[in-house]
């Protein structure tokens, strides 16, 4: 069993480490919207592997690539939202909203943006990155073969993870929405962390990563509805009140349906990990009619990150994309500065 869990971590690291390098090509080859929000996803599921083996890692080389990874993906933040918004209001204009005024303000914004995108994805060396993930690897082979590491280093990240949700939870309140987009960012860590270890655990019910993601979904609904309404609001003063007030008013009405449908669907955590290290798992005690094949599949990399990467670009879906870093992020202001990598 050891050698299957090292064998399938290190092939974890190196997926999804060749899945950023593919993604980065890609985004440096073309700055379109998909591109950059694929290469965004490929960068917080590299992060999220690198925290779940946290305490494994050196630390100097851990640090370094980590504020690396983060910096490298806060530059395209901004134009990610942009660009959402656009889709956002290009779907309300088929619906037969007049949302023309707003679309050519966004779309200034927009090439901005995406001037510096380009400026900066352009500028990019990163083979001392590569060179850094390599020495990882290597020390990571050896730390591996120590048999204690899962039961000492992953399986307690998993039981924090989901101490941590529990504990957000109890705090949501639908008048303070940061509540819930904290909630969302626990709950997405939480589920990138078990997709990575999906293989090694017992028979984990593929019913609990759905539920997951629909949680997310919701709450990222209203995610998309305040980024939208900032950003719009600070916008209204360029828009005549004819123009600007049915724009306003359908989608402040979208949102304040997220809030409700979020409420309405989430009642509390369900049991989707053990309540301490002491604890058997909650499947153990109740197995699930869909595991095996179906929960397998869902730990084959690429089709995580095609169903994730999909529905986010759908401007029926959320495109909310946010962490830890940009949570707050729900405003794009036309005068803002781009970020620019650390040194």
């Amino acid at each position: 069993m050891t050698n299957i869990v090292r064998q399938y971590l290190l092939s974890s690291f190196d997926e999804r480490w060749m899945n950023f390098s593919m993604r980065l090509a890609a985004a440096k080859n073309l700055t379109s919207m998909e591109n950059v929000h694929h290469f965004r996803v490929a960068t917080r599921r590299l992060l999220v592997l690198l925290d779940l083996l946290n305490n494994l890692l050196p630390q100097s080389k851990y640090e370094k690539l980590r504020k690396y990874l983060r910096g490298l993906r806060s530059n395209f933040n901004a134009l990610h939202d942009t660009q959402m918004i656009i889709n956002y209001l290009n779907a309300a204009r088929e619906k037969g909203l007049e949302t023309e005024p707003f679309l050519k303000l966004m779309q200034k914004i927009e090439n901005r943006f995406h001037k510096e995108a380009i400026r900066v994805i352009s500028g990019l060396k990163p083979g001392h990155l590569y060179s850094n993930s390599i020495q990882i690897r290597t020390e990571l082979v050896q730390i591996l073969a120590d048999p204690a590491f899962l039961e000492l280093e992953i399986l307690p990240k998993l039981d924090a993870s989901y101490a941590e949700i529990k504990e957000i939870s109890k705090l949501v309140n639908p008048s303070e929405v940061t509540t819930i987009h904290n909630l969302r960012i626990s709950y997405r860590k939480f589920r990138y962390m078990i997709e990575i270890i999906i293989p090694i655990l017992h028979d984990y019910p593929s019913e609990y990563l759905a539920k997951i993601r629909t949680y997310q979904d919701l709450m990222g609904e209203i995610q998309n509805g305040e980024i939208i309404l900032n950003q719009l609001n600070q916008l209204s003063k360029k828009v005549s009140e004819s123009k600007r007030a049915p724009v306003l008013a359908y989608f402040q009405t979208s949102y304040d349906a997220s809030i409700q449908t979020f409420l309405r669907e989430f009642v509390d955590v369900p049991n989707f990990w053990r309540d301490s290290s002491l604890s058997n798992m909650p499947w153990s005690l109740h197995p699930s009619s869909e595991t095996n094949d179906e929960t397998t599949q869902q730990a084959n990399p690429d089709i995580l990150l095609s169903e994730t990467e999909t529905t986010s670009i759908n401007p029926e879906a959320s495109l909310a994309d946010t962490d830890e870093e940009s949570k707050d992020h729900t405003t794009l202001a036309q005068d803002a500065e781009p970020t620019t990598l650390p040194n």
